[in-house]
């Protein structure tokens, strides 16, 4: 079976959510998450243009005109342990950016980083289902004093549990899912999906998009190809780790070895200590 891919995927997330005719099942997402009202959406980082890192840094992906102002949104989905160093590093550079830009240091629009993260600390009970340890559906950081004064009032970061919130799906929290459907649907398979999206609207004109993009060859050849490089990557990082412990282990041999020739350990007993050769240990003398 071909893999079928789900908005856990940076790149399927935003080939779905920054499509203006997608803008409905963007305009409610963000509206459950940032608790406002969104009047107009205007998509500044499209597919394309995350390719390039460059451009990426300079801005943030949407700009919102909402009920409390204007909101600069960074949107990031992605698994890796990684990402909270690189894209902390994303929505910096798009605030000193717009800094270095203006003619004042403006607090007044907001920039938000919304994270949806999977894997924070999942672990498993006695039942063998799946149960986040952190309880925390939402986790808003901004940059504050040990008081909670702040020191810049327009930077915040959410992140999004979605470990909790599949959660709610594993454990067939019906009341719960219903009110939380719209960020649910976002890690789930085809399979569960398609029972979310059963008897739900939403829910099915998600689906119906996600398909549409699963099916799209020019998705699939990119994806593949993203997928190829980053395990080309991981192969050659593992392999450098292992040469390294590898060198880490013989440089420890050899220094074993030295201290046993100082104290007149015979070179027959070395070798066998270390499992390095006669001649290496020689050499050493």
């Amino acid at each position: 079976m071909e893999k079928w891919y789900t908005c856990r995927n940076d790149r399927a997330f935003k080939t779905l959510f920054f499509n203006e005719k997608n803008k409905k099942l963007l305009k409610l997402l963000l509206e459950h998450i940032l608790k406002v009202e969104i009047y107009e959406i205007t998509i500044l980082n499209n597919e394309k243009a995350r390719d390039n890192i460059k451009t990426k840094g300079m801005r943030t992906d949407l700009s919102l005109n909402t009920n409390i102002g204007y909101i600069n949104v960074e949107v990031n989905s992605n698994p890796e342990e990684y990402v909270h160093p690189r894209n902390f590093s994303y929505l910096s550079d798009a605030y000193s950016h717009a800094i270095s830009i203006s003619e004042t240091y403006n607090e007044e629009i907001q920039y938000i980083q919304i994270n949806f993260s999977y894997g924070l600390m999942l672990t498993e009970n006695h039942h063998m289902k799946k149960e986040p340890i952190d309880k925390e559906a939402i986790r808003v950081y901004k940059v504050q004093d040990n008081k909670g004064k702040e020191f810049i009032k327009n930077f915040t970061i959410y992140e999004i549990n979605m470990d909790y919130y599949l959660n709610l799906w594993y454990n067939k929290n019906t009341k719960e899912l219903e009110k939380e459907k719209i960020i649910v649907m976002l890690g789930l398979d085809k399979e569960s999906l398609e029972e979310l999206s059963s008897d739900d609207k939403i829910v099915g004109e998600y689906m119906e998009e996600m398909n549409k993009i699963n099916e799209d060859p020019k998705f699939r050849e990119y994806i593949s190809y993203e997928e190829d490089q980053r395990k080309i990557q991981n192969t050659l990082l593992e392999k450098a780790e292992r040469q390294g412990l590898e060198k880490g282990i013989n440089s420890e041999k050899i220094e074993i070895a030295k201290n046993s020739l100082e104290n007149n350990i015979d070179i027959d007993t070395i070798v066998k200590i270390t499992g390095l050769k006669k001649e290496e240990v020689e050499k050493l003398k």
